[in-house]
């Protein structure tokens, strides 16, 4: 996500002084290049882990898409790399500025 935001950047670069919601611009462009923004992709985030949490707390496997099950070690550790990812995704700092006009 951080390198296709990166890249919608350097492709708008020139206009950067010119545009008065520079982070909003690349977030429109980061949706409609690669199919989510940072609002989507925290949403994203959100669902996989209250679904694992649900999971969890009803001490029952996920079913998952093709009726696959997912365990609970599975369960804990995508619970882990979700909040690395999260804790990473809210260091960046458009992210930061996006939270001021609360789209994330």
């Amino acid at each position: 996500m951080f390198s296709n935001l990166e890249d919608v950047k350097k492709e708008i670069i020139e206009f950067r002084d010119t545009m008065d919601d520079w982070v909003d611009h690349c977030q429109l462009l980061l949706k409609s290049c690669f199919g989510m923004n940072f609002h989507e992709f925290n949403e994203f985030l959100a669902y996989i882990a209250n679904q694992r949490e649900r999971a969890l707390s009803k001490n029952s496997p996920l079913k998952v898409f093709g009726n696959w099950l997912i365990g609970f070690n599975h369960l804990e550790y995508d619970l882990r790399k979700l909040k690395d990812v999260q804790t990473r995704f809210l260091k960046h700092p458009d992210v930061d500025l996006l939270l001021k006009k609360k789209y994330v």
